[in-house]
């Protein structure tokens, strides 16, 4: 073990069930025949998470039954001490108008009751739904102990810095936890030009007590990504171990670059962590880059207090 986390998995990994139906939707439909190709193989398509699934004749229902004890052992196969449990909400910006990835906060909560602390929630936001999405992120908070809320504004259609989205940094400023949000561009037939890193820039000013995470490195804004997480001590950043996987090889950081924002991912705690300060341990050194993949992204310091930056 480590002493890291997982913080870009998301709920099928402790019910892979749940994955699976969005490829009934066009915009995923389109992806896996695109941007996903390679992982097509006769028609079949296999999740993250392990679940098979006939792209021609994909489930529409999704199975919410619990492998705590699966989901536990790949955390140890991989070396993660824990691993966030995203419950993302993705909408049809095109083709369907609705929401095409809804997870559910209910058995990622069970999860959490049932993880032994290696599981933390984390809430989804639907800025097209406010009232009912931010009564969802305090129950979940208070009731059930999430620590975090990841969203995907580019399926809305939205830039982070859109009006619908500050009810959001505020709730979350408010019940003092970090927010997540996905940059870059987007895999699926989707709005990408509001992906762009330094859109982020705004809501850093606005809510300077909020800490903020970038997912997938903002490619093939890679270099506005760097600059989020140089310029901001409240933003923070996860992506690949290697930085020699930037696509673009005009924009690939340098070491100093990676490491810095690595340890400015991960050398603030957010608030109480998972594991005793006792517990605390040295993240390898030959991790250089400060990110690993674990099943999603993994946000690491060499110095991390029971948990990155997530816990604290």
């Amino acid at each position: 073990m480590t002493g890291v986390i997982d913080i870009m998995n998301y709920a099928p990994l402790v019910a892979p069930g749940l994955s699976g139906t969005e490829y009934q939707f066009d915009e995923f439909q389109t992806m896996v025949r695109t941007t996903l190709r390679p992982l097509l193989r006769n028609g079949i398509v296999t999740t993250q998470w392990g679940r098979e699934v006939d792209v021609a004749h994909p489930p529409t229902e999704p199975d919410p039954t619990l492998n705590i004890d699966g989901a536990l052992a790949e955390l140890d196969r991989t070396g993660c001490d824990a691993a966030v449990l995203a419950c993302v909400k993705m909408w049809s910006y095109r083709s369907h108008h609705r929401l095409i990835m809804d997870m559910p906060e209910e058995v990622v909560a069970e999860a959490v009751q049932k993880g032994g602390g290696r599981f933390i929630g984390g809430a989804g936001y639907n800025p097209f739904r406010i009232d009912d999405s931010l009564r969802r992120i305090e129950t979940f908070v208070r009731d059930h102990g999430f620590r975090y809320v990841y969203f995907h504004p580019m399926t809305f259609g939205l830039a982070p810095n859109d009006r619908r989205c500050y009810p959001l940094y505020a709730k979350c400023a408010e019940l003092g936890i970090p927010v997540g949000l996905q940059v870059g561009h987007s895999a699926e037939p989707l709005p990408s030009n509001v992906g762009r890193p330094m859109l982020v820039d705004d809501v850093a000013i606005d809510f300077p007590d909020l800490k903020i995470n970038l997912s997938h490195t903002g490619w093939p804004w890679t270099g506005e990504f760097i600059s989020m997480l140089w310029r901001h001590p409240n933003v923070y950043g996860d992506g690949p171990p290697d930085p020699a996987q930037s696509h673009d090889r005009k924009q690939r950081p340098g070491p100093q670059a990676v490491r810095r924002g690595a340890e400015r991912a991960s050398a603030a705690g957010c608030q109480q962590g998972t594991h005793p300060p006792a517990e605390r341990r040295r993240v390898p050194r030959p991790m250089t880059s400060g990110v690993a993949t674990c099943g999603g992204c993994l946000s690491m310091s060499e110095e991390v207090g029971g948990c990155s930056w997530l816990c604290g």
